[in-house]
């Protein structure tokens, strides 16, 4: 059984390795020569692919990152269901100390952006996760972790009207 395993296993990552290679060489040759050079010069696009090629060579540990998420996700909304009945219930993240983005009473007491927070701050926490289990060299990690921070912190509901209680009382 165990040599099965170990041959699934190998083969799922030579047919994913060569998907992935093939997906990248269609893509090169979509793009006009130099665009990517230009567009992005630290090649932290390039860093997050070598990422993503890695993670996707770790089927068992995506699933194990995934259903802790899944599963903290699904605490974060039991919590805010509580909260929407009175309850104080505590999700399962809190807001790291000096994140003046959920300081606003709201973030706390109303149970809707009391969910956004904790989604958001689960998804800070999925992507570090999983920049911390990509196989990849030294660098192209700490370009792989800057450019999503970047992503991520671009999504954070703070940066919307809607997902903002401090600038919609400003505003209205």
């Amino acid at each position: 059984m165990a040599d099965q395993t170990a041959e699934f296993r190998a083969q799922l990552e030579r047919q994913l390795v060569s998907q992935l290679e093939a997906s990248m060489e269609a893509l090169q040759r979509l793009l006009p020569s130099g665009l990517v050079g230009t567009i992005d010069p630290a090649s932290m696009g390039a860093a997050l692919g070598q990422a993503t090629g890695s993670l996707a060579l770790q089927p068992l540990r995506m699933l194990n990152l995934w259903t802790n998420y899944v599963s903290q996700s699904t605490q974060a909304t039991m919590a805010a269901t509580a909260r929407f009945f009175g309850s104080q219930a505590t999700g399962p993240v809190e807001p790291r100390k000096g994140d003046r983005r959920f300081k606003h009473s709201d973030w706390h007491a109303n149970p809707w952006y009391y969910l956004l927070q904790q989604r958001h701050l689960l998804l800070e926490g999925l992507a570090d996760d999983l920049v911390v289990a990509a196989d990849v060299d030294d660098l192209t990690r700490r370009k792989a972790e800057f450019a999503l921070k970047q992503l991520v912190d671009a999504a954070a509901p703070t940066n919307q009207l809607w997902g903002n209680p401090a600038a919609i009382r400003r505003a209205y």
